[in-house]
């Protein structure tokens, strides 16, 4: 599997910022492919800018469970995953994230950057490199 594109090393992290028009199953795919890539080759933080994916709307409550499902399977309990996606995207009740992480994916959303990298970057949590 080769690097995905967007993607960028940083001091204790990988950044994954993917960008373009698509439709939400394009992007859980993008995603899916990012965070597997991670596992395979021993990234342990990865944090997901998600903001610049554009051209669909929310996740319905079954397309929340099927991404969150789909990412703690590409984790594998392997990747510390911190998601930052637009607010109107993100589901107040975060079910999404409930899935992953009731899936063994430390994961978390975020509509803050620093917020988001902040989590990423606790190391009193979460896998250690």
């Amino acid at each position: 599997m080769s690097m995905p594109e967007h993607f960028r090393i940083e001091e204790g992290y990988v950044c994954y910022r993917p960008e373009g028009r698509t439709s939400l199953q394009e992007a859980i795919r993008l995603i899916s492919v990012a965070i597997s890539y991670s596992r395979l080759n021993g990234i342990r933080r990865l944090f997901v800018d998600a903001t610049g994916l554009v051209g669909f709307d929310a996740p319905t409550v079954l397309e929340r469970f099927q991404l969150g499902e789909q990412f703690a399977l590409d984790a594998e309990a392997q990747v510390k995953v911190a998601f930052l996606f637009r607010p109107e995207l993100i589901d107040p009740e975060l079910f999404g994230v409930m899935v992953a992480q009731n899936r063994g994916l430390d994961g978390n959303t975020f509509s803050s950057e620093s917020e988001a990298l902040a989590w990423l970057l606790d190391s009193s949590v979460g896998p250690q490199p």
